[in-house]
């Protein structure tokens, strides 16, 4: 080995570099070409590597050199990897200079094209450096690749996880909904026995309600379809399909009861909203059993419940909502807590010690009840009016009909004769419908004061036994 006695000549530049300084600065190895030493004294800089590659290609054919391909191009920082128009010249210089048979040309004044042209055209001759740079070229592209790939994949994860279309919801509120998990789902509200909470963590225990969910939203064999709403919302004017294959993916029975209270917040804050307009047929109040409840009356007129829709929410809130209702479970689902059911101090301590409970639960009982009278005062006046139109309406299609066959016998005319024929029957139709409707007002007032007269029944044997238990 031969001994360095001086430290070498300092180095201007990369193209400056002769064998006999590269003898100087790494111990002489057979194995090693030039080009390696070169590229490990310049502080194995990638554009280096690039530039030295041009001319040369890989064992498939891939021309090497080229950064403007993947996955060279999808790099965050792209530019570490191009050579600039400077290292194009040294290495024109270097190859020059390990390569006698090559003139150096002068290509201070080279755009960059002109210089990778001249760098193709006379690639590197020497064996051993053709097969370090081929290597090292291949290493760089093999993990440029795999990271791009990794990266492909992390985002396809992410964007099948995301709910960004309409049809995951509305395949969920479906299976929250269906037949099969109704009865689970009026028991989500109960309070747990001990024996249930302590067999939570049981293999034995039976289903609940949210897995129940989560395992027919992930079960292919369930097709669902959503509902022609179109008074509802534009977006339902159309049936929707909500098979599997519409949605991103499975869901857990976490992430279905996620979804579910994210939901319910939102429709509880818009029916509150459209109580407090007006529109809820008397403003009432969240501890009222109707609450959010849509009256017949009001579907007449149209529905109006789109205009409450916040900002950024979406229109699967408003199928949840007509779904809920339409299925008699919408005191379930809101589930809001009573402000007497508090458990705060403030509102614990108001309550404590009140000798006179039951005077005020008589008043508070009262209050509701002439709420209650008041908004059946209404409904009672809405339903005659309406109950008065259909009877005029029947009365006026009536004479109608008469006159058109009496004058459907008079014609002698067949043609005349057909058109009175038809519209005697369109007339017909519509008279048949109207009664329907007129039978169906009448037996929901009876109904209405069936249960108005059992509730006053019920009231007044409470307060009876109040009375004579509190001595008033």
């Amino acid at each position: 080995m031969t001994v360095i006695t001086t430290p070498p000549k300092p180095i201007q530049s990369p193209a400056d570099i002769t064998e006999e300084d590269l003898a100087n600065i790494l111990p002489p190895n057979p194995s090693v070409g030039l080009a390696e030493r070169y590229f490990n004294v310049n502080g194995c800089r990638l554009p280096e590597l690039m530039a030295m590659a041009m001319g040369l290609t890989s064992v498939d054919g891939r021309e090497l050199g080229n950064t403007d391909i993947e996955p060279f191009v999808s790099m965050k920082f792209h530019k570490k990897v191009v050579p600039t128009a400077k290292d194009l010249m040294e290495e024109i210089k270097r190859r020059c200079k390990v390569d006698s048979s090559k003139k150096a040309p002068s290509c201070r004044h080279w755009n960059k094209d002109k210089l990778v042209s001249w760098l193709k055209e006379n690639p590197m001759s020497d064996v051993i450096d053709r097969v370090f740079v081929q290597l090292e070229e291949e290493k760089l592209f093999n993990m440029l690749t795999k990271a791009a790939e990794e990266k492909t994949e992390t985002a396809k994860k992410n964007q099948t996880g995301a709910w960004v279309t309409l049809e995951p919801y509305l395949r969920l509120i479906e299976c929250f909904f269906h037949d099969d998990n109704r009865e689970l789902l009026m028991k989500t509200n109960k309070a747990l026995t001990r024996d249930e909470l302590d067999a939570r963590n049981s293999d034995q225990r039976p289903v609940d309600y949210w897995e129940a969910v989560a395992r027919m939203f992930n079960d292919d064999s369930y097709v669902f379809f959503s509902r022609m709403l179109p008074e509802l919302h534009p977006t339902f004017a159309d049936v929707i399909d909500l098979s599997f294959d519409k949605v991103p993916g499975t869901i857990s029975a976490q992430e279905a009861r996620r979804r579910f209270s994210d939901c319910r917040a939102k429709l509880v804050k818009i029916v509150s909203k459209w109580e407090l307009s007006g529109n809820g047929f008397g403003q009432r109040t969240t501890e009222e059993p109707q609450f959010g409840h849509m009256e017949e009356e009001q579907l007449e007129e149209g529905d109006n419940r789109s205009s409450f829709l916040d900002s950024g929410t979406r229109e699967h809130i408003l199928y949840l909502w007509h779904v809920a209702d339409t299925e008699e479970v919408m005191k379930t689902v809101l589930s809001i807590i009573s402000v007497n059911c508090a458990a705060d101090s403030e509102s614990c301590q108001s309550t404590m010690g009140d000798d006179n409970a039951s005077v005020n639960r008589r008043k508070r009982e009262a209050e509701v009840r002439a709420v209650a009278e008041f908004r059946s005062s209404i409904s009672d006046a809405l339903s005659n009016m309406s109950h008065a139109a259909l009877l005029t309406e029947l009365r006026e299609a009536e004479n109608r009909c008469v006159m058109y066959e009496e004058r459907a016998l008079t014609t002698e005319l067949p043609r005349v004769k057909k058109l009175y024929d038809e519209t005697v029957r369109k007339l017909e139709k519509r008279i048949t419908k109207i009664q329907e409707m007129v039978d169906a007002i009448m037996e929901q007032n009876a109904k209405r004061q069936r249960t108005e007269e059992v509730q006053d029944t019920e009231e007044e044997d409470s307060i009876a036994q109040e009375s004579g238990s509190t001595g008033y």
